[in-house]
């Protein structure tokens, strides 16, 4: 079970996939949900200016 392999951009705008069941999908979603913030789709675009705030903690978390 689980849903489709999230896709949060890397710094130069690559994708990175996230199996559904992995640690990082987890960590991330842990993260989104302790600063109230919902992401909608299946893309967390760092670049956005709504998610702008969380780019260093989602990098940090994801290097």
């Amino acid at each position: 079970m689980g849903g489709p392999a999230g896709t949060p951009p890397r710094p130069a705008g690559l994708e990175l996939l996230l199996p559904p069941r992995s640690d990082t999908l987890w960590r991330l979603m842990t993260l989104l949900v302790s600063h109230a913030h919902s992401v909608p789709t299946s893309v967390l675009d760092l670049r956005d200016r709504r998610h702008h705030p969380l780019a260093g903690p989602v990098m940090e978390l994801l290097t």
